[in-house]
């Protein structure tokens, strides 16, 4: 028992030792830092220059600027059926903004006299992904020398004025072989994208732009350029003629504005090129789906496929194929939203599985051929985002794909006269651009 207290003694002791060895040694650390110091001496800051230090980096800092706080500046063109409105809705913008720059518009510009091609110039800005789109200023070309300018106040209201400027008018030429899609290969050899446009419209009666263009085939087109004089801008664009050759098959048409119709396109004889429906209500899709029998890629069976599926990039915009009235404008069981347009005693058509409809289509609503009705979706029994196409002819469902129709106007009289006599000065523009 003694021998156990004296060991335990003995560990109290030892510890001792330990402990004050360590004091002794920091101390001695202590004083070694303390005179490190004296022969290399830092300066220390003050409290309240460390807190001014700090402090200036928050408040005297450059805020990081994002691309979306930045204006975006757009050039863009009215397609046929399309309005100011639609324009700005699709870029984002909130339609009741839309409406406050539309009545401020309303008293320089007559938005029913606004043809298919006239640019729409917009600067718009988004601060962040949450806040709403603001229309800082916005132009439109009303004639080649008169333009309407919008822009955005300090104190939020909009200010608008009408611009007489001087524009340069030019002619330009391009022609050139097909080797990809036909959109594609015209803006490679450099075709303004209003110029497609119009191009597209044109032909779209005519020519089936899925199945009827192929590599090796030629497009030529002479279009007009309206140009800022002072800064060179382009502010406008008009297609004059265009001709498309196809398998050795030249199809040309020129624009001539009647006293009944504006710009309407006309081969060499005078025909119109609009005919009774359009061969395919969308650009740029292709065709997914023919009509007939067919296994159901949901349903699993067999059954007949009414009409032509044209797959497309979800909210591509989709045409009414002629001019008719809407029957429906609504959702329709395993066709999802879907428009039903009836043309006249003979046909109708429908589209389905559209992503929404355009603004203000309603049932009873008259449209006219080419006008934008809808954007492509994959609502309804649908594996994907494509446009369904039918046409209907007395009841019954028919192959889209084999509508024929012939042109439905010809130029007479005077009208015949003067459309003759543009065609020769197109002839001759053509001869001095190829020399």
């Amino acid at each position: 028992m003694s021998s156990n207290q004296g060991l335990i003694k003995k560990l109290r002791v030892g510890s001792d030792m330990i402990f004050l060895a360590t004091l002794v040694s920091l101390a001695v650390f202590s004083v070694f830092l303390k005179s490190f110091n004296v022969f290399f001496p830092v300066e220390q800051p003050s409290v309240e220059s460390f807190l001014e230090t700090k402090l200036s980096e928050y408040v005297y800092a450059e805020p990081e600027i994002t691309p979306n706080q930045l204006p975006k500046d757009l050039s863009l063109f009215l397609e046929k059926g399309e309005t100011i409105t639609s324009l700005l809705t699709s870029e984002g913008v909130r339609y009741p903004k839309v409406l406050e720059i539309v009545k401020a518009l309303q008293s320089h510009v007559n938005f029913r006299r606004l043809q298919e091609g006239t640019q729409i110039n917009v600067t718009i800005l988004r601060e962040t992904r949450e806040a709403p789109v603001q229309v800082l200023a916005l132009s439109v070309v009303k004639s080649a020398t008169e333009k309407v300018e919008l822009t955005l106040q300090d104190d939020g209201k909009y200010k608008v004025r009408t611009l007489n400027k001087n524009f340069v008018k030019e002619n330009r030429h391009i022609n050139g072989t097909i080797q990809c899609s036909l959109i594609s290969c015209m803006q490679r050899h450099g075709v303004p994208y209003g110029v497609i446009t119009q191009l597209v419209n044109a032909y779209s009666s005519i020519i089936d732009f899925q199945r009827s263009i192929y590599k090796g085939d030629t497009f030529e087109v002479l279009f007009e350029e309206q140009k800022d004089d002072e800064t060179g801008r382009i502010m406008g664009v008009v297609l004059k003629y265009a001709s498309l050759t196809t398998k050795g098959e030249k199809m040309p048409l020129y624009s001539f504005d009647t006293a009944h119709a504006k710009r309407t396109y006309y081969n060499e004889k005078g025909e119109a090129a609009v005919k009774n429906l359009l061969l395919t209500p969308i650009n740029s899709a292709r065709i997914s789906s023919h009509f007939g029998r067919r296994r159901h890629p949901i349903l699993g069976y067999t059954k007949l496929h009414k009409g032509i599926d044209f797959a497309a990039p979800t909210g591509t915009p989709i045409f009414a194929a002629g001019d008719g009235i809407v029957l429906k404008a609504g959702t329709n069981g395993g066709y999802g939203r879907y428009i039903k347009i009836k043309h006249n005693g003979t046909f109708a058509t429908a589209y389905a599985h559209l992503s929404r409809f355009a603004p203000k289509l309603k049932k009873g609503m008259r449209v006219q051929q080419g006008q934008v009705i809808g954007y492509v979706g994959t609502t309804g029994r649908s594996t994907g985002p494509h446009l369904h196409y039918e046409v209907i002819k007395n009841g019954r469902h028919i192959n889209p794909a084999k509508i024929k129709s012939l042109p439905s106007v010809k130029l007479r009289g005077n009208d015949l006269k003067r459309f003759k006599n543009y065609v020769k000065s197109i002839q001759n523009e053509l001869k001095q651009a190829k020399a």
